[in-house]
């Protein structure tokens, strides 16, 4: 019976800043530093990523939201539940503008794109609407 393959040397590198926090809770301590995403987690597989979303949540979400939304105010935690009590919170302390993760983040990087496709009443009218 062949192996079982475990995934890259880079999976088990960053799994192991792993904390358990017990059963039924989920705590995090701090916000991964900015740039882990681009930096670290990019190098991974697929299957690598997966892995991590399921044993270190905390790394993996809070890398994607670090490096891939803008934050008006950073998150100190990634997340604090208890599943028994049903709390369950999210980028702690975190505030996000969502029409500047929306539509600004578009505008500056590919203003000529469409944005928006207005269905008039006539049918087969349509007007195309840009970033711009």
């Amino acid at each position: 019976m062949a192996a079982r393959n475990r995934g890259s040397g880079l999976f088990w590198a960053a799994l192991s800043r792993r904390r358990a926090p017990g059963p039924g809770r989920c705590l995090s301590y701090h916000a991964p530093a900015p740039g882990t995403w681009s930096t670290e987690l990019s190098r991974l597989s697929h299957g690598d990523l997966y892995r991590l979303s399921v044993t270190d949540p905390d790394r993996f979400w809070g890398a994607a939201a670090a490096d891939r939304l803008r934050w008006v105010e950073p998150f100190h935690r990634v997340r604090d539940c208890d599943l028994s009590s049903g709390r369950i919170g999210w980028f702690l302390g975190g505030k996000l503008n969502v029409s500047v993760n929306c539509l600004d983040v578009h505008v500056e990087k590919h203003p000529d794109r469409v944005a928006l496709i207005w269905e008039q009443d006539e049918p087969g009218t349509e007007v195309k609407v840009t970033y711009r």
